[in-house]
């Protein structure tokens, strides 16, 4: 929707995603989230969206706003209601967005990068990962190779031959 109009018109964009980790068990957590989505959707250099959970995605136009001039002066800011609040975030940023066919495909790939790729790394404190083309090939490839398999799998393609492993020294098979 958004992001298939930046497409459409030619206009390049970034994004931020960040993700505000927190105790689960936190008696807090309705109010903190209350106080951190009033300031990031506050947020004037991005359009900001708010996630399931506790995720946030920030798109900047290169047009209008650089994500590099913003990210540092937006993440200081936060890490002032890290120690307010007792909170942490964790940064995922999309620098190479041309590399997306759609905004359906970007939400999808991103998502499975998210799922799998940095899923434990976005769990920790602080943490700042970057989305490359050479992330998006290899996410694209992964997904080529699971859909050849599924489809083998599905029209009974594929063959498993086992060769059993014959040890010369122990003139037996081991295997």
């Amino acid at each position: 929707s958004y992001i298939d109009g930046l497409m459409q018109n030619n206009v390049g964009y970034e994004v931020l995603i960040i993700n505000l980790l927190t105790n689960e068990l936190d008696k807090n957590l309705k109010e903190t989230m209350k106080t951190v989505s009033n300031f990031i959707l506050g947020y004037r250099f991005a359009i900001v969206f708010q996630n399931v959970g506790n995720e946030f995605t920030l798109i900047y136009r290169k047009d209008a706003y650089k994500l590099s001039s913003k990210f540092k002066t937006l993440q200081a800011q936060l890490s002032r209601i890290e120690e307010k609040m007792g909170i942490s975030f964790s940064y995922l940023v999309v620098k190479d967005t041309e590399v997306f066919d759609s905004g359906e495909d970007f939400l999808y790939t991103i998502r499975e990068y998210l799922e799998t790729a940095v899923h434990d790394k976005l769990r920790k404190a602080d943490s700042v990962c970057t989305f490359t083309k050479d992330d998006y090939d290899r996410l694209k490839e992964q997904q080529a190779t699971k859909k050849m398999i599924e489809e083998a799998l599905q029209d009974d393609r594929i063959e498993i031959f086992l060769q059993p492993i014959y040890s010369a020294a122990k003139k037996k098979f081991v295997s």
